[in-house]
């Protein structure tokens, strides 16, 4: 009776030890579409000389940056990244909708998108493969 007692007290131990963690949070049916895996830029056709890039990774992990060139009297090219404008975070997809978690802010993107070919379509922009 001892041992069954022992036993009944270890597996008591056992058990609130390896309770799951109620902070924890579970992330389920998210998926990632290969379609969208690659960086792509901006279709604009505006007066501005910004470039306006989002990669997107087989990890789940999305970047955003902006690019600005100018064209000095020789017709040399000068590239700035504008750090300011960077983001990053985790991405997914629920059937057609791209969702953005943002790595240092609380906003959260949800946008409408389709890929045709190599172009993305996020709301109402089209974006370019590259």
């Amino acid at each position: 009776m001892k041992k069954i007692l022992n036993i009944f007290f270890i597996f008591s131990i056992l058990s609130t030890g390896c309770s799951p963690d109620d902070d924890l949070q579970e992330i389920v049916n998210t998926q990632i579409d290969g379609d969208l895996i690659g960086i792509w830029k901006l279709d604009y056709d505006g007066d501005s000389n910004d470039d306006f890039f989002r990669s997107f990774s087989s990890n789940g992990q999305w970047g955003y940056w902006r690019e600005n060139y100018s064209v000095d009297g020789n017709g040399e090219f000068t590239i700035f990244n504008f750090t300011a404008d960077e983001e990053t975070g985790d991405w997914w997809v629920e059937e057609n909708i791209l969702f953005l978690d943002y790595d240092d802010s609380p906003t959260d993107d949800i946008l409408q998108y389709s890929v045709s070919g190599n172009t993305l379509y996020l709301n109402t922009y089209s974006w370019s493969k590259q």
